[in-house]
């Protein structure tokens, strides 16, 4: 396949991926090491069951959140929420995550804030009301909670909770984006590249790509290399698109590690290699197992026993270099979403 139709094809799966029913998890601020469920990520398909962490250190740390929340301090009452959303040191329970979010957000606590909102769109714990999603989502985002002005931009832009307005989705995503937040920046230049909001100018999309990029986004790299190989916004470049989509994958972004799979698959912008196509398939399936489990078995078809287990051996030492908390397109598949299940 013409690499031009492959590398479009994989970005718009990777991208739209979970686009329907994004999973209903918000991007939390934990005060220490998170469980992995915690992290952002994990963006196609359903929501994983939650499995309740009873376990004594976890008990603890409820115990005491519980103590402080009960006294009235926001950021306890925060943390209360969190715990009792991820069923962590107590069962699992929405509605009172929902309570206590509630009770720091009419403290003023901007996290809390967004959370409510969050809980308000999906309906986690309280009745769905996109206007009441919207009312939160605007004071944390003027506390300056950037996730909650990019859900309240897709307000705007979609007119679920508000009238409908695209130049004040535009203002909230380029506010966000001025103050350095690399999802708006990605969430900004996707509006440019394909007219969302504004009049499609995929040069102004680049530049937003070039900012995010020169911050570290790996998701901001691949949408980039893709603007190299078809030419939109820049001089088509397929050296710098090969580059762009190894960095992106070596950043974490497990839909670059798919394109660049495919690539060594089929020799297209890098040297046929049927072992490291293999092992970048692997790496991308540590996000996205269930999506990529029938092109592991496609491909390990194709190699013997010893290659298979050179890929094996290539896959965890690629792995051991990721960055620790990987990028995605979390927050661009929530604003590109027309409806939220």
């Amino acid at each position: 396949m013409n690499p031009r139709v492959r590398v479009a094809l994989a970005c718009l799966a990777t991208l739209a991926a979970g686009c329907a029913s994004p999973p209903s998890r918000p991007t939390y601020a934990f005060p220490d090491a998170p469980p992995p469920r915690l992290i952002r990520g994990a963006p196609s398909g359903p929501p994983e069951k939650v499995t309740d962490d009873l376990s004594p250190a976890r008990l603890r740390r409820f115990e005491e959140a519980k103590a402080k929340a009960g006294s009235g301090a926001p950021a306890a009452q925060l943390e209360l929420g969190i715990l009792y959303h991820e069923g962590w040191g107590v069962p699992q329970d929405d509605v009172a995550a929902a309570n206590w979010y509630r009770k720091a957000a009419d403290q003023g606590h901007p996290r809390a804030q967004y959370l409510v909102g969050w809980c308000h769109v999906f309906g986690r714990g309280v009745p769905r009301d996109a206007a009441t999603a919207a009312v939160w989502f605007r004071k944390a985002a003027e506390q300056g909670v950037p996730e909650a002005a990019i859900l309240l931009a897709r307000a705007y832009r979609t007119g679920q909770g508000v009238a409908q307005d695209p130049a004040l989705a535009l203002s909230w995503l380029r506010r966000a984006a001025d103050a350095g937040w690399l999802d708006a920046m990605v969430v900004l230049a996707f509006c440019h590249l394909d007219g969302v909001c504004v009049d499609r100018d995929p040069a102004a999309g680049v530049l937003w790509l070039r900012r995010a990029e020169a911050k570290g986004s790996s998701v901001a790299k691949m949408i980039l290399a893709q603007c190299f190989l078809m030419g939109r916004g820049v001089p088509a470049d397929k050296t710098m698109a090969a580059t762009l989509m190894r960095e992106a994958a070596e950043g974490g972004y497990w839909g670059a590690q798919q394109i660049l799979s495919s690539w060594h698959a089929e020799g297209d912008l890098v040297p046929r290699d049927d072992v490291e196509a293999l092992a970048w398939l692997l790496v991308a399936a540590r996000s996205e197992p269930r999506q990529l489990a029938g092109a592991i078995e496609s491909l390990r078809g194709r190699l013997a026993p010893d290659e298979r287990r050179r890929a094996e051996e290539r896959s965890r030492e690629l792995a051991g270099k990721l960055p620790a908390n990987p990028d995605n397109t979390f927050m661009l598949e929530l604003f590109r979403c027309d409806e939220l299940r």
